[in-house]
């Protein structure tokens, strides 16, 4: 677990490493772990079974309703690993402004008493409302970037039954023609 490996970690590390730095590692990347990790899977799981059962029928029923099947999952695979790195970056880049909100109210509570004596209150709220622009910003660019990524499944969906209700159209005119 991420307390182990920071126990582990060499004496220097962990000598600068921030408590900040590792809170937020423990509450925003096993949020992650979780919702973008192990609850996704779950969700794969569901969808290949789906994706199973539909092929049995289809190659029962119909063997060019088989061409979508196949290319359905081949399409998303290459979509999600193109926007892998835009994904990581921007969970990344969230991380890293949550960082540096926690950081900025550990500064603030550790030198409390310097601020208010040198009249620093401006200064320093100025510098964590800085920090929550960076936060928020970095929040609405993971929750866009994961918008974009759970639009391509429906999309294709439309693609592939509009696609194939066309093709079938075809294919009833052709026998209604002979």
């Amino acid at each position: 677990n991420l307390m182990t490996q920071f126990l582990n970690s060499k004496e220097h590390l962990r000598d600068h490493t921030l408590q900040s730095q590792l809170t937020v590692g423990f509450v925003v990347n096993i949020g992650h772990v979780v919702d973008d990790g192990f609850m996704k899977l779950l969700g794969l799981i569901g969808i290949f079974g789906k994706l199973s059962l539909s092929m049995l029928f289809v190659l029962a029923e119909n063997r060019i309703a088989m061409v979508p099947l196949i290319v359905y999952p081949v399409i998303l695979g290459i979509w999600f690993a193109v926007r892998e790195n835009t994904t990581m970056q921007a969970l990344g880049q969230k991380t890293q402004a949550v960082s540096g909100v926690v950081q900025k109210i550990d500064d603030t509570m550790a030198n409390v008493r310097v601020i208010t004596d040198f009249n620093l209150r401006e200064h320093v709220a100025e510098r964590f409302g800085q920090a929550l622009d960076k936060s928020n910003t970095a929040e609405i660019n993971t929750r866009l970037v994961g918008e974009t990524n759970s639009m391509m499944p429906p999309l294709l969906t439309c693609v592939f039954v509009c696609g194939f209700m066309a093709l079938g159209a075809t294919i009833v005119e052709g026998v209604g023609d002979g």
